[in-house]
C-alpha cells in the first residue's frame, strides 16, 4: 500500500513558506507562474516592458504599478490566458499573487473595499494598458497609461536579440 501524500514543501518565498496541499483549500493550477517569476527575476522583462509605457495615474489612489500590470498580463499570456476577462478569475490565484511578488497574496490588505481578497487586479486594471494607445488616449481623461509603440517595439526586439548566443545576421519583422 503506497504512503499518504497530503502536502508537497515547494521552495520558498522569502519568508513565506509554500507548500502543495490536497485537502480541498484555496487552489491554483498554475504551478508554472513560479517558474516565470523566476525567468523575470532574471530576465527583468516585465520592468522592461513596463518602461514602453507613460503612467499618469495618480500613485496615492492606485494598488498597483504599471509594472505589476505588465508583469500580470505577460504571465498571463505565458500561462495561456490570452483574453483580459480571463484574469476576473486569475486575480483569486494565490499562486499568480506570489509569483508577481504581491506582499499579502490573500489581498486582505488592499486599501481599496471591493479590491480585498483579490491582490492581483482584474480585467478592468488590466485595459488599462489595451487601451493606452496614442490615438485612444487623446482627450480621454479616464485613459491615463499611455503606451509608446516604437518603444515597445525596440523594447521586445531588444529582449529577443539579449536571448540569442549571437546575433543574427537578419531579423525580419512582420509590419
Amino acid at each position: 500500500m503506497l504512503p499518504q501524500c497530503n502536502t508537497i514543501d515547494l521552495p520558498s518565498n522569502g519568508r513565506r513558506k509554500v507548500c502543495a496541499s490536497f485537502d480541498g483549500g484555496p487552489m491554483s493550477t498554475d504551478g508554472d507562474a513560479r517558474l516565470l517569476q523566476g525567468a523575470d527575476n532574471l530576465l527583468d522583462h516585465s520592468a522592461r516592458v513596463a518602461a514602453c509605457f507613460a503612467d499618469h495615474l495618480d500613485p496615492a489612489h492606485c494598488e498597483h504599478s504599471v509594472q505589476d500590470l505588465v508583469a500580470q498580463r505577460l504571465d498571463g499570456l505565458a500561462l495561456g490566458y490570452e483574453d483580459l476577462n480571463d484574469h476576473d478569475n486569475l486575480h483569486d490565484d494565490l499562486l499568480l499573487a506570489l509569483a508577481l511578488g504581491c506582499h499579502d497574496v490573500t489581498g486582505v490588505s488592499c486599501a481599496r473595499e471591493r479590491d480585498r481578497g483579490h491582490p492581483p487586479p482584474a480585467s478592468s486594471r488590466l485595459n488599462w494598458l489595451a487601451l493606452g494607445w496614442p490615438e485612444q488616449v487623446a482627450g480621454d481623461r479616464y485613459k491615463r497609461i499611455l503606451a509608446d509603440p516604437q518603444q515597445l517595439d525596440r523594447s521586445l526586439v531588444e529582449l529577443f536579440l539579449d536571448q540569442q548566443r549571437s546575433e543574427p545576421e537578419q531579423l525580419v519583422l512582420p509590419s
